[in-house]
């Protein structure tokens, strides 16, 4: 009754599902297919809807979608981003006032804006690296295929990205703390 529920959805929708795998371009141009990444029906009181991470400036999506050589951020990927952003407070505000609830609570995160400060500016946060991931070369390495076998930078308090996609535990902390200063109130 009391939780506040956190829910991330997106990034992996159009960085994986729809670009890398590609199988849903085949069915949906991107503005149908962030359509149909809505939720709907949730029954939590307090619930935080993430938005999508500027996916086109992850490494990973550097390496496959920014060119193999130059890796400049994805511009095309971080627009369906930014799309999908845009429908998520419109489909809140909608989902809220069919639940006829006064009690509800239904917050868009912006998730988006800080990380991409983050990249962007990361010496500010005491970054050196933030266009390449800690594991493997950096560029392409993502979850499983970061293991015991594969090496890792000298030291991961310099880079902003642990593998090719998520944060290190030193960004994922500036994040947090930096999303829950903006929105803590929202959930009261």
């Amino acid at each position: 009754m009391n939780s506040i529920y956190l829910v991330i959805a997106g990034s992996d929708d159009l960085a994986n599902t729809y670009f890398t795998i590609g199988i849903r371009r085949l069915q949906y141009d991107v503005n149908s297919y962030t359509d149909l990444m809505e939720l709907h029906e949730l029954g939590a009181k307090r619930i935080g809807l993430f938005g999508a991470a500027p996916i086109g400036c992850l490494p990973s999506q550097r390496t496959l979608g920014g060119g193999i050589l130059v890796r400049h951020c994805a511009e095309n990927y971080n627009q369906a981003a930014q799309m999908f952003n845009a429908k998520v407070p419109v489909a809140l505000r909608s989902l809220k006032s069919s639940l006829n609830d006064a009690k509800a609570r239904l917050v868009y995160v912006d998730i988006y804006n800080p990380l991409l400060d983050l990249i962007q500016n990361h010496e500010k946060y005491g970054f050196a690296v933030a266009n390449k991931g800690c594991c493997g070369t950096g560029n392409i390495e993502v979850s499983i295929l970061c293991n015991k076998f594969s090496e890792t930078c000298p030291d991961r308090s310099v880079y902003l990205f642990w593998d090719s996609y998520h944060p290190t535990e030193r960004g994922y902390k500036i994040l947090t703390d930096r999303v829950l200063a903006k929105y803590v109130n929202d959930f009261v």
